[in-house]
């Protein structure tokens, strides 16, 4: 994966990253409460407005870098953005 992508909706499976995601159509969305305050009549909230970029770093032969950036802006904050970095090994 290069650059910033969108959340796409992850199609039928519920799986993020698999053929069956919907990157044309729909991006992914949260569900909310409806004005009840229960899912049956839920409100779907897009994710148009964030975008994630992957970062897999190669450290040595056994440990790899990854790194998550989401960005996203919202009214008066525009392009927001949190990081997540981990180390993962071949070691147990």
């Amino acid at each position: 994966m290069t650059g910033a992508k969108q959340l796409c909706d992850p199609g039928p499976d519920g799986i993020v990253g698999t053929a069956d995601d919907n990157c044309a159509g729909l991006p992914d969305a949260i569900l909310l409460p409806g004005p009840d305050g229960k899912f049956s009549d839920a409100v779907r909230v897009p994710l148009s407005n964030f975008t994630r970029t992957i970062t897999i770093t190669s450290i040595n032969a056994s440990l790899a870098q990854i790194q998550v950036v989401v960005t996203y802006s919202s009214g008066r904050w525009t392009g927001r953005t949190y990081t997540l970095t981990t180390n993962i090994s071949n070691f147990s």
